[in-house]
């Protein structure tokens, strides 16, 4: 095999490894929570020496950290705009921009419910990332708002505190109906949560 293969090969194979660490933390993680978790648990979980852990990481923390990196940067990939110039009416993008979210985090529920669990107040690097995607997430919402209102759809409001609302909304949501709920509708749960950020709860028959 040449140098470069060579070369290739041991880069795969310490991914592969390093990959079958962080597999292990989210298990044990999950398992465990964040303060029940040793780095012991994860090396045995792992099947890898202890030595092996330390070439991927400075200490539990290190790892966790990443975990929660993958799992937002995989979040903030879920964030789609608006299109008002597609067929696609935007209630309907709406919900399925909500639905991509709330799908990642299904997919990652495991680590989510380490988050809600117990993260908040963790640390302070972990409140930073998670205050950080809040933020982000709160700008692509008030841009929404100020496009709807631009479009006529939407009325005048004050875009910082509807953000907020919003906010507070999917992340309640995802916390009760994805995390704890064992067969959550993706869908019918996007689809009430825009109807009700876009009607609020009264009947439009009554109204008046």
């Amino acid at each position: 095999m040449s140098p470069d293969g060579r070369s290739l090969r041991a880069q795969a194979q310490r991914a592969q490894r390093r990959n079958q660490v962080l597999a292990a933390a989210l298990r044990v993680f999950s398992e465990r929570g964040f303060h029940g978790a040793s780095v012991s648990q994860i090396v045995e979980t792992a099947g890898v020496a202890r030595g092996t852990f330390y070439q991927y990481f400075a200490n539990k923390k290190a790892i966790f950290l990443e975990l929660l990196d993958n799992l937002l940067a995989e979040l903030r990939g879920s964030v789609q705009g608006v299109d008002p110039t597609a067929n696609t009416p935007i209630p309907e993008q709406l919900v399925a921009a909500i639905a991509r979210i709330f799908a990642v985090v299904l997919a990652n529920r495991s680590l989510t419910q380490i988050v809600f669990r117990e993260a908040v107040g963790l640390d302070a690097d972990v409140d930073a990332k998670l205050r950080l995607f809040d933020e982000g997430l709160a700008q692509y919402i008030r841009a929404a708002l100020a496009l709807g209102q631009r479009t006529g759809l939407v009325r005048e409001l004050d875009r910082e505190v509807a953000a907020t609302c919003v906010v507070g909304t999917l992340r309640y949501i995802a916390q009760r109906s994805l995390v704890e709920d064992e067969h959550p509708d993706v869908h019918q749960l996007a689809s009430e949560v825009v109807a009700f950020n876009l009607r609020g709860v009264l009947n439009e028959k009554k109204r008046g």
